[in-house]
């Protein structure tokens, strides 16, 4: 998996591409939003348009790191997301805590950005 970081004004963008399993990627977005936060970010924006693949298991990194954002005052969300994670976050009841956009502007204005 391959992640990269880019912001735009006060909204952190994570770009994720690749498989997010327990062998491939595990940690690494978590990894990267507790960076964000640890600079003082609560706006985060995952782009998922490259996300091939995400197991169950790797769910839980997400809401983990969505947990890390609500305790500084911020949310994590989602951009650009698979039919499959949609899938995943409904079969889980997850799909009411997630917000999820289409574009990146719509979700840096959801930040007030």
């Amino acid at each position: 998996m391959i992640i990269s970081e880019r912001s735009v004004d006060d909204v952190w963008f994570v770009d994720v591409r690749g498989r997010m399993t327990m062998s491939e990627g595990r940690g690494l977005v978590k990894a990267a939003v507790d960076r964000l936060i640890a600079r003082g970010t609560v706006h985060v924006v995952l782009n998922l348009e490259g996300l091939k693949y995400i197991d169950s298991a790797c769910l839980g990194e997400l809401i983990q790191s969505h947990a890390a954002l609500c305790r500084k005052g911020g949310r994590l969300k989602f951009v650009s997301v698979p039919e499959h994670l949609h899938e995943l976050l409904r079969i889980a009841g997850l799909d009411g805590v997630f917000e999820c956009f289409g574009s990146e502007a719509d979700a840096a204005r959801s930040c007030g950005g």
